[in-house]
């Protein structure tokens, strides 16, 4: 155990040992007449939660000597601190949206284009849907990653895509080709506040069956604030 000698004047010295905590007291030596106990110094109250690293006060001596209350400095961040939520940066992720249709909906498609209605299983973080759960509009400003999957219950041959703004997006689009019972396409786009997102089948006069279950799926992800 290493001591170190504090001194408060010529006749009152005395030894404070490392493990001052555990003992909780220190003995006067030198030229101290007393033998009698005396508390352990007690550093400066420690400070509140900082936003920054924590404050480098150490803790108070344990009971039974309590520490006089004092004055707590400021804590500011080292040099080149930085506060923890930016370190993190905002959730874009919060807005988001997912939506399905899982009835085995019977839809009569158009060569035009029909849009799928997606009521079941939504979750909609700051996106909206209409009335008919047709057009999901985004609140914000950003880019988006956007998804979708069509699930028949046998080929036709008819095409899939995504409406934005109610005009069809060539990327998103699979077209009426060949016999198909299963469409899925994948984009990121940047897109406006207010701005609609819908999905929709085209290149048939005629009806389509989806499965039941995933019949027709949608999710909307915002990633970050470039547009």
């Amino acid at each position: 155990m290493t001591n170190y000698n504090k001194c408060m004047s010529e006749k009152s010295c005395y030894i404070i040992p490392e493990d001052c905590k555990d003992h909780n007291s220190v003995k006067f030596r030198c030229h101290s007449s007393h033998k009698r106990p005396k508390p352990c110094p007690c550093p400066p109250k420690p400070c509140p939660p900082c936003p920054c690293p924590p404050c480098p006060y150490p803790p108070c001596p344990y009971p039974p000597w309590p520490c006089p209350p004092g004055p707590c400095s400021p804590c500011p961040c080292p040099p080149g601190g930085v506060d923890p939520e930016e370190l993190q940066g905002p959730a874009f992720t919060e807005t988001a949206g997912f939506a399905a249709n899982t009835d085995g909906s019977e839809i009569s498609v158009i060569v035009a284009g029909t849009l799928v209605s997606l009521p079941d299983e939504q979750i909609l973080d700051g996106i909206t849907a209409d009335v008919s759960n047709t057009v999901f509009t985004v609140p914000e400003d950003g880019r988006y990653y956007i998804s979708y999957g069509v699930n028949l219950e046998g080929g036709l041959v008819l095409g899939t895509r995504i409406l934005i703004n109610s005009v069809a997006n060539l990327a998103s689009q699979i077209g009426p080709i060949l016999e198909m019972a299963n469409f899925h396409s994948s984009i990121i786009v940047s897109l406006s506040a207010g701005n609609t997102i819908s999905l929709q089948l085209f290149g048939l006069d005629g009806d389509a069956t989806l499965q039941e279950g995933a019949g027709a799926t949608l999710a909307i992800i915002r990633l970050n604030d470039g547009v």
